[in-house]
């Protein structure tokens, strides 16, 4: 996708002299390739029991997100009786086939990049009947006792942690197994300066966090490099902006490219305990407002993103609040509002989104970029 703007100029002098001039400004888009989530999906199933995949939730895209490119999924490794439907995005089928089948599964953007993953698929065989057939000889039957005392089976719940074999706990059928509950942490990336981990809690849902260290430049830049907007990107969630809106105070805007109904937005410190009264997170947007007292010299901060269907996204950022300071007094000494620029790469469809987000200062931002160029 590209977008292209144009911008027409005059310049008059004292003289009353003038000329016009038309500045174009075209920005190419660029495919950000499919993400494979890492969560442990192998798994045994019986022969000839109805099976059920969902494999699209295995997948992200940030394009997907953004512009609403949906992705196309080859599946290969299937045993007999199960089939993949494209329309639906569901592997489903009764299993006619045993025995265990690497399955891969391969999602393809419209731009042609591609990831693949593979599962484990065990299909136990059905049980088998044998007829023993003992011979038959021809001695005497002793006489048979009976005994009519009453016998009376006392069975007691379920222990604590036992589960049925379907994964119920049915308090009165007195069997069961230990079915573990613990939480699994898969590092995604992990660089100087950008730290990804996923977790799947013991309910099935997952927390994304992405942390990232913001580094001030001695020109007063903000600068990411690209592994952590690849953190960013994890996430789909990043520091799009960091604004001066006093001597010791400025707002970062947060852009979420997965941004849904329902979604809120709340923070806490690093250590998961709560945010200082100087310190308050918009609900709805995520967007961070700083008042610092002036012994704060450094923090870090965590902004959670949690959707309605319980997916958690969690943006940990480490802040040099001195340095971020001393650069804007540095830079401008008026008490003006001024925004510190953020270098790296940002992708088209988060740029238009904090532009429309932020028109009231359009101008001089734009200012900025020439200036920059």
């Amino acid at each position: 996708q590209t977008l292209t703007e144009t911008f027409s100029y005059t310049v008059t002098d004292a003289g009353e002299l003038s000329d016009s001039a038309t500045l174009t400004i075209t920005i190419e888009g660029q495919n950000d390739n499919p993400v494979a989530l890492s969560t442990n999906i192998n798994e045994q199933w019986s022969f000839g029991k109805d099976y059920r995949r969902d494999i699209s939730v295995l997948f992200t895209d940030v394009d997907s997100a953004a512009n609403g490119e949906d992705l196309d999924f080859i599946i290969k490794g299937l045993p007999s009786g199960l089939a993949y439907n494209p329309d639906t995005g569901i592997i489903s089928g009764k299993p006619t086939e045993a025995g265990k089948f690497i399955v891969t599964l391969t999602a393809v953007d419209k731009a042609g990049s591609s990831v693949s993953r593979d599962y484990l698929l065990e299909i136990l065989a059905p049980p088998t009947e044998t007829t023993v057939v003992k011979p038959v000889n021809k001695t005497d039957v002793p006489s048979i006792k009976v005994d009519n005392t009453r016998v009376v089976n006392e069975l007691s719940s379920l222990p604590q942690g036992l589960v049925s074999k379907d994964g119920s706990q049915d308090d009165n059928a007195g069997v069961g197994f230990v079915s573990p509950k613990v939480s699994i942490d898969t590092v995604m990336l992990s660089e100087a300066g950008a730290l990804v981990v996923q977790t799947t809690g013991t309910d099935g849902n997952t927390t994304v966090r992405a942390s990232v260290d913001v580094n001030v430049g001695d020109n007063g830049e903000v600068v990411f490099s690209t592994v952590q907007q690849q953190a960013f990107d994890m996430v789909a969630m990043r520091v799009s902006s960091i604004v001066s809106t006093a001597d010791n105070a400025f707002s970062i805007r947060i852009a979420d490219s997965s941004a849904a109904q329902g979604q809120s937005y709340s923070g806490s410190l690093a250590d998961g305990s709560v945010l200082p009264d100087w310190i308050t997170i918009d609900p709805n947007t995520g967007n961070v407002t700083v008042n610092s007292p002036e012994q704060v010299k450094d923090l870090t901060l965590r902004i959670q993103a949690t959707g309605s269907d319980g997916q958690i996204r969690i943006l940990e950022i480490k802040l040099d609040i001195e340095a971020l300071l001393r650069n804007k007094a540095a830079s401008n000494p008026e008490p003006s509002p001024a925004e510190l620029p953020i270098t790296g790469f940002v992708p088209l469809a988060e740029q238009l989104a904090t532009e429309v987000d932020a028109m009231e200062g359009y101008g001089n931002r734009l200012l900025n970029m020439l200036t920059r160029v």
